[in-house]
């Protein structure tokens, strides 16, 4: 990501977070969804503040979206 925001500048750099199957707390166990969810936190923490994160895993998709 550092390499993408030096190259194209963090204002030209968009971070979007699609849903998966494995948002669904019913594929994954919770304490696997929390470690993923740090994990990702501590990633966009560390992004340069001009680089715009959109979140859509909230979005209503299903399983039946996905194959």
């Amino acid at each position: 990501m550092d390499s993408i925001v030096s190259r194209f500048g963090a204002k030209n750099v968009i971070l979007i977070i699609l849903p998966t199957k494995y948002d669904d707390n019913l594929i994954v166990s919770k304490e696997s969804k929390k470690r993923k969810e740090q994990d990702l936190r501590i990633f966009i923490e560390s992004l340069n503040n001009n680089v715009l994160v959109k979140d859509l895993r909230d979005c209503p998709l299903d399983k039946s979206h996905f194959f």
